[in-house]
């Protein structure tokens, strides 16, 4: 069978017509010329136009025509998705749309509002033009992209099922990340495929933009369906990888000229059908020495990346067939299994071998294969294949970053004990450790595994039969069956209370105890009970029957729970509705006979006041120390390690008090404005009950600006000094072409300067610039001058625009602020995510390597303390447990939540008169 070709483009931005935009594109089609590879598909992943320069070029249609010809293809061999610059984000209603059709939705159910749908599709009318225009000689084609209930479709060649993905359809200016995508049109789309062909997912947004349970949902119904290819593009620079050690993902640069972090490149990807194999190379455009073909690429510097797919009926069969073919093929191994594979237990395996050898000093193969379990088409892992020989016996290990096996062959088709055992806990991400207990529970369950893997240019098969019940491998299936439910619990509770937690290495049973609680209290089991209540008498009645649960208490009698980093406050009790019954021995009602007393219902929320106040650092005398620490053998850091905790203690301070300076913001707005709910649950304004007269509204309003630009200054010097980005490109990033809220900020200076900057006339409240321009003309402070420029700037720009400069309304001008504010904040905690997480995964690798640093007794037990070189009479202690994510993690949560509710408006909703 001939090798198929695909190129891969995205982002092509046809209406931004730099010049350097304009030759990378003509070059293109000169360049595939040259090249003379035969292209069979072209996959654009989103994004024809540029949205900030408005309509679709005139010539998109004519380029990619010119894409087709020079490629010597047909319109049917087009697969065009719509990236978020390809639709109208701020039709009228779509955002409301979108707000509702996600309301509700879990992607376990998978369904969107319908009723929302084509509310949801109306900023796609331009876009839906564009491929009719683009699809006149195949309107089958471009109807796909037609259908308000079918978002997404799939179509199926000679070659592939390929998925067409609409990845924008939950974009809004407010979400960009976290999307949803309709996991039941996904399972309606996979359940069309041919399962005779592979499939290829095309989308813009890529697999890490959804939201996290939404990708749960999607890697299983990838595995159920054996999808393994997916490509994406809306990051203007290359990613190729395995995601989820299951399915390859390739992202494609851009097609325009753009700053130094972003690459302008294109894909060409080949498919073997005979071996399921492919490659996949990345060109890139350079302005001065045009396109070129880019190296070390490969996940051992090819000039090329290399893929596997395992999807077909045909293969399984093959595998099938290869296990009974002669001596040579794979050995059928039955052994009993043991949990854990510790030391002992395999010295006493290996037997002899073991003394008269340390395995793992000797050479050894090295493959990578595929985990099969019963016999199923796709893999369920990718895994490492150690093959030694030691003195005429092999003997295995196969490796997954979760799990391992080893086994002895004795001598063939006789096979030695078969241990297997898994280590989880590096795993600090909750969707991970779930991830691999899922997978492992798949294993465990099994009741055949098969290894396929290649060694000295031969494909080898090793098969083998997991014991049944009542075995000594019932312990590993019950204990991966606990540990994978809570890890369940825990992913329910982070989903209900809109958290993030970061998982410990170890855990002790209070917090088991913690999980159990918080679980049960989401499924509204009982929380607590109530002691039965001693009567008088029962009157004349056995038992009755309350229908509705009954108020208890606020929850203030019960101690607050703390798990990883987070603390859960109880705020109501209520005694559960059931059949109460009279306890003849107590002389009271109950309503729980077998534990006895009366069930009770506990609410909590998350706790987020405590960090108000929270201590930081204490500082004591290294005296007070002794009777705590040996400071003989205090460990003392030097170099890098003291570098890494360094910045490690202050990173997590800085996070700390751009928080605490984000709630003395909050303060400020809360003098004057705060939030409440009308009778439909819609945000409404209420003032605070202040009097509001013209020294009033300056002086607040001068104290609100005051401290969002304090907020958003310290936000910028933070991303600038972790190296992300400099302070002044990452707030103009933040802020676009924003001039109210530039008007807003030039105001706070002109605050500062002494002037009021609200005027106040009926109740009305409003800036004039122009009298404001006047003031400062006539201002004796140096820097007048300077702010009058600005001022005059900024004048000229809103009189172009329309505006009344002598009546800015000062309520839309301070909405805009605050709104803009709230989007700066919740960018902030995107920009910096990855490298807090870096930082947390460098000081456990730094803990895991110098176990000396833990205090393994006294108050300060399972502290990291040290000494530095510089200061003998200092000692740091700090708990490692006390993970710098959790308290990102609140206050990331807690900024979306700011941001959505402030995002129509100071009260979070449009006030409709």
């Amino acid at each position: 069978m001939d090798k198929i070709h695909w190129l891969h483009l995205s982002d092509i931005h046809l209406n931004k017509r730099d010049v350097d935009s304009r030759r990378m594109r003509n070059r293109l089609l000169d360049y595939m010329k040259e090249l003379g590879t035969q292209i069979d598909y072209i996959f654009i992943t989103g994004d024809l136009r540029y949205a900030p320069m408005g309509e679709f070029a005139a010539d998109t249609v004519d380029y990619i025509n010119k894409l087709l010809s020079v490629t010597n293809l047909t319109v049917d061999r087009l697969f065009i998705v719509p990236g978020n610059h390809d639709i109208e984000r701020d039709a009228e209603g779509r955002a409301e749309a979108i707000l509702e059709s996600i309301k509700d939705y879990s992607p376990k159910d998978g369904a969107l509002a319908s009723d929302k749908m084509a509310a949801v599709h109306c900023g796609h009318t331009e876009f839906r033009k564009m491929m009719h225009t683009i699809y006149h000689e195949n309107q089958e084609q471009a109807a796909g992209y037609d259908n308000d209930e079918k978002p997404h479709f799939v179509t199926e060649t000679k070659d592939f099922n390929i998925i067409c993905i609409d990845t924008a359809l939950t974009y809004t200016k407010q979400r960009n990340n976290n999307l949803f995508i309709g996991t039941e049109y996904i399972m309606d789309l996979l359940e069309e495929l041919n399962q005779d062909k592979p499939s290829i997912i095309l989308t813009h947004y890529s697999f890490d933009f959804l939201e996290r349970s939404e990708q749960m949902q999607i890697v299983q119904l990838l595995k159920d369906f054996h999808v393994q290819l997916w490509l994406a593009g809306h990051e203007h620079t290359v990613l190729m990888r395995k995601q989820w050690d299951y399915f390859y993902e390739f992202q494609s640069g851009n097609l325009m000229h753009e700053g130094e972090y972003t690459r302008s490149t294109i894909m060409i990807g080949t498919y073997d059908p005979a071996s399921y194999n492919g490659i996949v190379e990345v060109h890139e455009w350079d302005s001065d020495n045009g396109w070129f073909k880019m190296q070390n690429v490969g996940v051992h510097k090819e000039d090329y990346y290399a893929y596997e797919l395992q999807n077909t009926k045909t293969m399984i069969d093959q595998i099938v067939s290869a296990s009974h073919r002669n001596a040579e093929s794979p050995v059928r191994m039955e052994a009993e299994l043991s949990a854990v594979p510790d030391k002992m237990e395999m010295d006493t395996f290996c037997g002899e071998l073991s003394a008269a050898a340390d395995i793992h000093q000797m050479p050894c193969e090295i493959s990578s294969g595929y985990l099969y379990v019963d016999n199923r088409i796709a893999p369920t892992a990718q895994v490492e294949v150690l093959e030694y020989n030691i003195y005429g016996t092999k003997y295995y290990e196969i490796r997954n970053g979760g799990f391992e096996f080893k086994f002895l062959e004795i001598q063939q088709f006789e096979i030695g004990n078969l241990f297997f055992g898994y280590e989880l806990s590096v795993y600090s991400n909750v969707a991970d450790r779930l991830y691999w207990f899922n997978m492992i529970s798949e294993i465990v369950n099994a009741s055949t595994i098969i290894i396929k893997f290649e060694a000295a240019d031969k494909e080898r098969i090793l098969r083998m039969s997991i014991p049944g019940a009542g075995s000594s491998f019932d312990r590993i299936r019950e204990e991966t069956a606990v540990w994978k439910e809570q890890m369940e619990r825990i992913v329910k509770i982070e989903n209900y209370y809109g958290v993030k937690f970061y998982l410990p290495k170890k855990a002790d049973e209070s917090v088991y105890v913690t999980i159990e609680i918080l679980s049960d209290a989401i499924e509204g089991l009982p929380a607590r009970r109530l002691p039965v209540v001693n009567m008088k008498s029962r009157g004349l009645f056995k038992h009755f029957t309350l229908d509705e649960e009954v108020w208890y208490g606020d929850g203030s009698d019960l101690m607050s729970l703390n798990l990883f980093g987070y603390t859960f406050k109880p705020v109501a009790e209520y005694i559960m509705p059931g059949e109460f019954v009279w306890n003849r021995k107590e002389h009271g009602w109950e309503s729980d006979k077998k534990n006895g007393g009366v069930s009770v219902r506990v609410e909590f929320m998350v706790d987020t006041d405590i960090s108000k106040d929270k201590k930081l650092m204490d500082v004591m005398p290294v005296s007070d120390l002794k009777d705590e620490l040996n400071l003989e053998e205090t460990p003392i850091v030097t170099g890098e390690c003291a570098d890494i905790i360094s910045d490690y203690i202050n990173v997590s301070h800085k996070v700390q008090e751009i928080y605490r300076q984000y709630q003395i913001y909050q303060e400020a707005l809360g003098e004057w404005i705060h939030y409440d709910l009308d009778e439909d649950n819609h945000l409404v304004k209420k003032y605070s009950g202040a009097v509001i007269d013209k020294v009033t509204v300056n002086k607040m309003t001068k104290n609100i600006l005051h401290e969002g630009m304090l907020l958003v200054r310290k936000a910028g010097a933070f991303v600038q000094k972790l190296g992300l980005q400099n302070e002044t490109d990452f707030l103009a990033d933040s802020m676009g072409d924003n001039l109210g809220f530039e008007f807003m900020v030039l105001a706070a200076i002109y605050m500062d300067h002494g002037h009021w900057a609200v005027e106040f006339e009926n109740g009305d409240s409003f800036y004039n610039l122009l009298e404001m321009c006047t003031v400062l003309r006539t201002a004796d402070e140096e820097d007048s001058a300077d702010l009058l420029k600005t001022f005059t700037l900024l004048k000229n720009e809103m009189e172009e625009q329309g505006m009344d400069i002598r009546h800015i309304d000062h309520y839309n001008m301070l909405r805009n602020y605050i709104y803009t504010v709230a989007d700066i904040y919740k960018i902030f905690f995107d920009a910096i995510q990855k490298k807090l997480e870096a930082m947390v995964v460098e000081i456990d690798s730094l803990v895991d390597k110098n176990p000396d640093f833990i205090a393994t007794e006294g108050k300060f037990k399972g502290c990291i303390f040290y000494q530095t070189d510089t200061d003998s009479n200092r000692v740091d202690v700090f708990d490692p447990s006390g993970n710098i994510m959790a308290d990102f993690s609140i206050f990331q949560n807690e900024a979306i939540r700011n941001y959505e509710k402030t995002r129509l408006g100071i009260q979070g909703a449009v006030e409709h008169n």
